[in-house]
């Protein structure tokens, strides 16, 4: 995932995975600069079909992967999105960040 942030001093931070009902993998995760300063309180991807798709704002704007709108067939409404982006958000937040 760090590969394709678009800024490369930027990492992933609180990362979560989880495998969806629909077969994907859904990735939750902060972006954090290499002060540790948050540029990204909580964004989602996804993996399925062999690639990764961003599927949030966040990791739209902030990473070079495919919109998961178009690449895949996902409901980013839905829990499983859902419950990516509420892990990856309160796993930020327990650790300081606001």
């Amino acid at each position: 995932m760090n590969a394709g942030l678009k800024n490369r001093n930027h990492t992933i931070a609180h990362a979560v995975v989880l495998h969806g009902g629909d077969g994907f993998e859904y990735l939750g995760a902060s972006i954090v600069d290499p002060d540790g300063l948050l540029i990204q309180r909580s964004d989602v991807w996804v993996r399925g079909r062999g690639q990764v798709y961003a599927a949030s704002g966040g990791a739209r704007n902030e990473s070079v992967f495919d919109r998961a709108s178009k690449g895949l067939n996902v409901d980013l409404a839905g829990l499983d999105f859902v419950t990516a982006d509420e892990c990856a958000r309160a796993w930020a937040k327990i650790s300081g960040y606001r």
